[in-house]
């Protein structure tokens, strides 16, 4: 089955959203894994066309970790995603550019940790930063997932790969 034919908007996934001069953010709250994608274009509702659409699953339950994708799994063949090692917080991207980036997965990832994405295509960049990985008891919503991931999207509106502009605003 096509994956992009399973972008889902579930209004209450994404309920704290703001503006700002140009990094758009906003809170993902006990997002499902595997069977909902983040679409940041929908998210943002800013009319910004990144083509970016997030996808994540579990890796650990127990240690509450999780694997990202790329575009190469889900149909969208100039997404890449990679790891902001070192980076606690969004604000210290200067140059997403200088992370290694993969259209496969990545993983597995811990609370705190930062993911990037970008679209070669479009030249947008994105990132997420991962609060918690926690197990779901939520059959309806979640379908037979067994977990949901909490943490903030953040689309940069203007193509720059630099997120500093985070601390400034």
């Amino acid at each position: 089955m096509n994956v992009l034919k399973k972008i889902l908007l579930f209004p209450l996934l994404f309920v704290s959203v703001s503006a700002q001069a140009r990094v758009l953010s906003g809170d993902i709250l006990n997002w499902c894994e595997s069977d909902q994608l983040l679409n940041f274009d929908v998210v943002s509702g800013y009319g910004v066309n990144s083509q970016i659409i997030a996808w994540w699953s579990v890796a650990s339950v127990t240690d509450g970790t999780s694997y990202f994708y790329g575009g190469e799994l889900n149909d969208l063949p100039n997404v890449e995603v990679a790891i902001a090692t070192g980076v606690k917080d969004v604000s210290e991207i200067a140059d997403a550019a200088i992370y290694d980036f993969d259209r496969g997965s990545i993983g597995p990832l811990e609370g705190g940790t930062v993911v990037l994405y970008r679209n070669l295509k479009t030249g947008y960049y994105a990132a997420i930063k991962i609060d918690n990985v926690r197990p779901t008891e939520d059959r309806v919503r979640c379908s037979y997932k067994a977990a949901v991931l909490n943490g903030t999207w953040y689309l940069q509106d203007d193509k720059t790969p630099d997120f500093g502009a985070l601390g400034s605003q």
